[in-house]
């Protein structure tokens, strides 16, 4: 009988488990395994002389798998030179309110744009909320790079 009992115990932690991790992969499953961008900056750089490169936009990607995301912040000038600032995998879950939490530490991306960033999934979108130095808060909204 405490066989039985046991298996039983063991079938249904068994099925929660499956039942979590299908539900997690199924709020975020049309994201998983696609560069998702967000265009979230721009720079002009006044220059004394002529310069079609002082431009700069910012962007921050995100590519997601089962268990891990991983985030880069690149700069592209208006001449087309891409710059990456950072790059990095990290485990990521999401929480019932559709917040996505990403496991790294605030020193692993300090200076960074996304050392501010908010994650979260709303809809069926990926979005990233960051508060202004004037208190606003910016939504992007990451898209398929194509």
């Amino acid at each position: 009988m405490t066989m039985i009992f046991i298996h039983k115990n063991v079938f249904i932690l068994t099925l929660l488990s499956v039942c979590f991790w299908s539900a997690k992969s199924q709020s975020i499953q049309k994201n998983l395994n696609k560069e998702l961008i967000a265009k979230v900056g721009t720079l002009c750089e006044e220059t004394t002389n002529y310069n079609p490169c002082a431009g700069i936009e910012m962007y921050v990607t995100l590519f997601f798998d089962e268990q891990k995301v991983t985030l880069s912040e690149k700069e592209v000038t208006t001449c087309g030179k891409e710059t990456v600032i950072f790059s990095g995998t990290y485990s990521w879950k999401i929480a019932s309110n559709q917040e996505i939490t990403i496991d790294f530490e605030s020193k692993q991306i300090g200076g960074t744009y996304l050392k501010e960033m908010v994650f979260a999934k709303e809809d069926s979108v990926i979005i990233g909320r960051i508060r202004q130095f004037n208190g606003q808060v910016m939504k992007h909204i990451f898209k398929e790079k194509l």
